[in-house]
């Protein structure tokens, strides 16, 4: 009979253990990266929203070798100037096995970088065109329609990437709360698995 109990507390404190070394006892870190047409932005963020300062970052070319390294300033920003365009691959170590990665695409970020500008530019000379006194036009020119249609379609293709990073991070805050909550429970029965093992070993002696 002792050693069935002995055998049962024995399983639920390595179950719990088991646990209890899952990443959700670790803060997960979340790393996003963008293009602003001259250097590559790197920001670090824990599920919360806390920004991490400090991180070590590094950064690798298509072929793996290591191109820039460095921390994460006090706003959780690390940024360097790409030398030529292509692919680069972002690791972000806060220490304590909190890592996150990330890559960007220079000539695709380059390219929806470009259609914000040119976004910019056409909305002021759409706007300049229906802003004419109605006595000298009366009717909005066809090339005006043409150019609302354009910002519109730039407009979303420049915010489809953020949206998807914006999924990506509510999918990524709802799996470290589940995780957190089976970390929890792991954690409770570990003690109670610790403190039961202590009392069958003083009731064998």
């Amino acid at each position: 009979m002792r050693f069935k109990n002995y055998l049962t507390i024995s399983i639920l404190t390595i179950v719990a253990m088991c646990l209890l070394n899952t990443p959700s006892f670790a803060h997960r870190v979340i790393v996003f990266s963008s293009f602003d047409g001259q250097k590559v932005v790197v920001e670090g963020y824990l599920p919360g929203g806390t920004k991490v300062k400090g991180a070590k970052v590094e950064v690798r070319d298509e072929s793996g070798k290591i191109i820039v390294q460095g921390r994460t300033d006090s706003n959780g920003v690390f940024s360097f100037i790409p030398k030529k365009s292509g692919g680069y691959f972002i690791t972000l170590n806060a220490g304590l096995g909190h890592l996150a990665k990330t890559s960007i695409d220079i000539k695709k970020a380059s390219a929806h970088t470009s259609a914000q500008q040119i976004s910019q530019k056409e909305g002021l000379e759409s706007q300049s065109q229906l802003s004419v006194p109605n006595d000298k036009q009366d009717t909005v020119p066809l090339e005006g329609l043409k150019h609302d249609e354009k910002i519109r379609q730039i407009i979303r293709d420049s915010i489809s990437p953020l949206a998807q990073e914006i999924i990506a991070l509510r999918k990524a805050q709802e799996k470290v709360r589940i995780r957190d909550i089976i970390g929890g429970i792991g954690y409770i029965l570990g003690l109670f698995g610790i403190v039961a093992l202590i009392k069958s070993r003083r009731q064998g002696t």
